[in-house]
């Protein structure tokens, strides 16, 4: 992904496979925050991008509504890691390669 086309609130998806030979793929969604939003660091080398990974499954307290959802946590990436990072429409191109794998005949 590249850091100057992506905005603060949108999701970005990350594609990892159990195992060799694209049989089971794991899907992560992140929320992206901003660029040091803690603040510029001093070192330049540890300006990075923070998202907040965003759990498989969603949880709300019925009585509250609220969503304090402890498997929310942040994320920090490098310029470099951002690389495996991509949006709705590359993660349908991502999706779609998949199945044509799979139709093959070389998927699990």
């Amino acid at each position: 992904m590249n850091s100057e086309s992506m905005v603060v609130g949108r999701v970005y998806f990350m594609v990892t496979y159990q195992e060799p030979g694209l049989g089971s793929p794991i899907v992560t969604s992140y929320r992206y925050l901003g660029k040091d939003v803690d603040g510029v660091p001093l070192d330049p080398n540890d300006s990075g991008y923070d998202f907040i990974h965003l759990p498989p499954f969603h949880y709300c307290d019925p009585e509250t509504k609220e969503e304090p959802d402890p498997c929310m946590s942040r994320h920090w990436f490098s310029e470099a890691q951002l690389g495996g990072l991509t949006d709705l429409d590359g993660l349908i191109h991502e999706l779609h390669g998949l199945k044509e794998h799979w139709l093959k005949g070389n998927g699990a």
